[in-house]
């Protein structure tokens, strides 16, 4: 799918590594753009739009690894949704989330502790999925007694 940068305003493009997440709609669900523009080339390629119906974090530091500031906030997010009646996470709700980030000896934001503790939680998912489909597998089993 292409863009028609004519009908876009430049100050709605975007194309940085960042974290977005719906505002409604799929309220808190949150997504990593860009993930293969660590350098943050303004480029086509990268192109999305910022609108009313999405939110963006964009990290301050190099040494923060977004699919665990993901995981991390994930759930948080979805509680978000769920505490207001109109179903939408916009920036008043989530002004007041912190998150721990590990640090090294040096007091800088640890990143290979960030990635070994993003891997876990990818795996946990991953032992989730294969548990659902053996339940879904015994679920289906029939014993005949004669």
């Amino acid at each position: 799918m292409t863009m028609d940068l004519s009908k876009i305003k430049k100050k709605d493009i975007y194309y940085k590594n960042c974290l977005t997440w719906s505002v409604d709609g799929y309220a808190g669900t949150i997504f990593i753009r860009n993930e293969n523009n660590k350098t943050n080339e303004d480029k086509k390629k990268f192109y999305f739009t910022i609108n009313n119906h999405s939110g963006i974090l964009v990290p301050k530091s190099d040494n923060i690894f977004l699919p665990f500031i993901k995981e991390i906030i994930q759930p948080i997010f979805y509680k978000k949704s769920k505490g207001y009646g109109n179903n939408k996470v916009g920036t008043n709700q989530i002004n007041d989330i912190m998150v721990k980030v590990p640090i090294n000896k040096k007091e800088k934001y640890d990143l290979e502790i960030q990635k070994k503790i993003a891997k876990k939680y990818q795996e946990i998912k991953e032992l989730k999925i294969e548990l659902i489909q053996k339940l879904d597998i015994l679920a289906k089993v029939k014993i005949a007694i004669e």
